[in-house]
């Protein structure tokens, strides 16, 4: 007698209800969707006797209907990787040798897609790749359905779970990681020209093929590197202020962002712009340490993110104001630093830490926080910039008189900080308000944007982020 005593038509059309079900409870992301219709498609046609001969077609109907469907998918990096590396494996599936070879190809033919975005390559992934895909497919799977059959089984199964899990998480503490430096369309040209005059190759001379398809990487790496230009970035992190400096071998920050969290209120956010922000954008940048990062003050919104950050960068030195206004806050600064092993270094008015940055204020103990704040005059590539943290008017008084290019308004554009004497003693082409979208204290204030009429201002809550380099400072929304 058979197990399922169903006509074979019966049993399809099961089985593609069962799948289409599955992507139902998945969520249809874009790679489950691209699965379950693909599966679907052969399923059906099977019904009535057609087969498919060309996947690549199917593939390519799939993905046009997708996008007829959604067309901002387009867009979708997952659906991008889905039907790319589906549409590799399928014209390469003849050459490789073996699955250690497809898996180190596929990671490099997905730096195509994924570099201009997620600009990090890991050093071990085709190895967990292969590791993976037989975990799931004789391991993983198998166990899944002996537990749903024997439920006394689960805390085996638990193990097995446990211990992948556990793998990943020593793959993301010790990050085997290379960090890769962003692409321009250019890059990207010759990168795609690369890898797949590569595989062209490799059909004729496979030494020939690897060769080609590893010094492209190799190369655009290289160059990248070479041809990097100083600039100045003021992240989007809300209500505060993140600022990376990059000037030929050096790379730093001012302040690390915060949200800000009533104590006796129940906690409403889980975003940390050291984890979330700075983080991936100092990856993303091709690096994987800062050489210091400046703390003006010690208020949440200018330190809130150091803990996300050190657990994720490496930063070799926190540089503090020699006065303190708060010495238990900056007590929490110094307990952190050691627990991630960073030294701490004290400077005030008049120190040059670089030629190129000058410490201009504060000069002396004040009582406040704000009053305290670590003021710096910047000379990186060919702009000049002055960041006064959250420097109020009256010490705004002490600050020497420059031109600059670039000023970062004070106190988040605050009407107590930004005075018109120092706006016009310094001429700013541009002017920064790093500000969070509809923050509770209305920054920047209707006097202060009064102050800076017929000037060049740009906001990280309108802009986005904010680059500055070669002369022109323009806002980015990612």
């Amino acid at each position: 007698m058979k197990i399922l005593p169903l006509r074979r038509e019966t049993k399809t059309i099961l089985i593609i209800l069962f799948i289409t079900a599955f992507g139902w409870l998945t969520g249809f992301s874009p790679p489950v969707a691209r699965a379950v219709l693909v599966a679907d498609v052969i399923l059906s046609l099977s019904l009535f006797g057609v087969s498919i001969r060309d996947p690549i077609r199917l593939l390519s109907w799939c993905a046009a209907f997708l996008l007829a469907y959604q067309p901002f998918l387009l867009g979708n990096l997952g659906f991008q990787l889905t039907v790319g590396m589906t549409f590799f494996l399928l014209v390469t599936k003849q050459i490789w040798r073996g699955m250690l070879d497809v898996s180190v190809y596929a990671q490099l033919a997905g730096l195509i897609v994924l570099w201009p975005v997620q600009s990090i390559i890991s050093l071990v992934a085709p190895l967990l790749n292969v590791l993976m895909a037989f975990l799931i497919s004789w391991v993983i799977m198998p166990f899944a359905l002996v537990t749903w059959i024997f439920p006394s089984v689960e805390r085996y199964f638990v193990y097995i779970l446990d211990s992948v899990n556990g793998m990943f998480k020593f793959h993301d503490v010790y990050r085997p990681w290379l960090p890769l430096h962003e692409l321009s369309i250019p890059y990207v040209f010759g990168l795609s020209i690369g890898i797949w005059g590569g595989l062209v190759l490799m059909e004729k001379k496979r030494w020939m093929g690897w060769s080609c398809a590893i010094l492209t990487v190799i190369t655009i790496y290289m160059v990248t590197e070479l041809f990097e230009r100083p600039r100045v970035t003021f992240l989007d992190v809300g209500q505060g202020d993140a600022i990376v400096i990059e000037q030929r071998d050096t790379i730093g920050l001012i302040d690390v962002g915060g949200v800000f969290q009533d104590p006796n209120e129940e906690k409403r956010s889980v975003f940390d712009p050291g984890e979330d922000v700075i983080a991936p954008y100092v990856w993303k940048r091709g690096e994987r340490e800062l050489d210091f990062v400046l703390l003006t003050h010690a208020d949440h919104d200018h330190i809130g993110g150091l803990k996300g950050l050190l657990e994720n960068i490496s930063v070799r030195e926190i540089w503090l104001s020699k006065e303190v206004a708060d010495k238990e806050k900056r007590e929490g600064i110094v307990r952190l630093a050691r627990e991630y092993g960073t030294e701490i270094r004290l400077f005030g008015a008049g120190d040059r830490p670089f030629k190129w940055l000058w410490i201009v204020s504060p000069i002396k103990r004040f009582e406040g926080e704000n009053e305290n704040s670590m003021s710096v005059y910047l000379e990186v590539g060919e702009m000049r910039y002055l960041l006064t943290g959250d420097l109020p008017v009256e010490q705004e008084e002490s600050l020497p008189i420059v031109d600059v290019d670039v000023f970062k308004l004070g106190h988040h554009g605050s009407n107590t900080s930004s005075s018109e004497r120092l706006i016009e003693q310094i001429d700013p082409e541009w002017v920064i308000a790093s500000v969070g979208q509809d923050n509770r204290y209305g920054h920047p204030h209707p006097e202060t944007l009064r102050r800076l009429k017929g000037r060049r201002l740009l906001r990280t809550d309108v802009d986005g982020m904010i680059v500055c380099e070669e002369k022109i400072c323009r806002g980015i929304i990612e």
